[in-house]
């Protein structure tokens, strides 16, 4: 990995270890039971940009690809 990437710093919000099983209604749940569940914990995290890699990500190394931008006016699909 390189070591030398731009990145931005962002505060992300993962699932506790020890949280039940997050549920999230989005109409009204039954009574009794609340809307939201699980617990979520704020990690800083960096966020690179991957720009400067993008011809070493591999969908099966890193577990996603990158597309290299569309040039201006075509048509994305």
């Amino acid at each position: 990995m390189h070591t030398n990437i731009e990145h931005v710093e962002a505060s992300l919000n993962y699932l506790a270890p020890d949280s039940e099983k997050p549920v999230n209604y989005m109409y009204r749940p039954p009574t009794g039971v609340p809307t939201r569940t699980g617990t979520y914990v704020t990690h800083t995290m960096p966020i690179y940009n991957a720009r400067a890699i993008l011809d070493e990500v591999s969908l099966d190394r890193q577990g996603f690809a990158l597309s290299p931008p569309a040039e201006h006016g075509a048509q994305l699909l």
